[in-house]
């Protein structure tokens, strides 16, 4: 039992370090990737990834991703 509250209080102070971080307003990423079909006499293709992100407030926001192979 005792093990149980500790393990609550550790849970509780590590959740309530994350609400001091600040929501940023938008956040943008690009990638890039590499696939290979096939062992033998496979194919490889490129890719990139695009994505963007606005936050509304600290819990919504809107997010789109676009990406493709060549």
């Amino acid at each position: 039992m005792r093990k149980m509250v500790l393990l609550a209080g550790v849970i509780l102070l590590r959740v309530a370090g994350s609400r001091a971080q600040d929501t940023p307003a938008a956040e943008v990423s690009a990638s890039y990737s590499y696939l290979r079909f096939g062992v033998r006499n496979g194919v490889n293709q490129n890719g990139a990834s695009i994505s963007v992100a606005g936050n509304f407030n600290h819990w919504l926001g809107l997010a789109g991703d676009v990406g493709g192979y060549q």
